[in-house]
């Protein structure tokens, strides 16, 4: 029996599904918590300890600046609470 364009097409298309989703599975699970900021914190500093290396540390930032509804030029107060991602334990 010779396979036709269209049940390739399908087939294609099932198999780009399956694998995006096993692809997606293999990233850790990120939870919010709260953390205290310290003398010298920035969010980019912030995101190189936290940030799983899954992730792209802009992609982290710009989440924790959703989260805490920062702007791009808020500077971090130490002994100020914010919420941020990590991995959950």
């Amino acid at each position: 029996m010779k396979p036709t364009t269209l049940g390739m097409i399908v087939f294609l298309i099932i198999l780009i599904l399956l694998a995006g989703g096993f692809r997606y599975s293999d990233k850790p699970e990120m939870k919010v918590y709260t953390y205290t900021i310290q003398k010298g914190d920035t969010l980019w500093n912030l995101s190189q300890k936290y940030c799983p290396n899954e992730w792209d540390l802009r992609k982290w930032q710009w989440e924790v600046q959703k989260l805490n509804n920062l702007t791009t030029d808020e500077y971090l107060l130490p002994g100020a609470e914010i919420k941020i991602l990590k991995v959950s334990e």
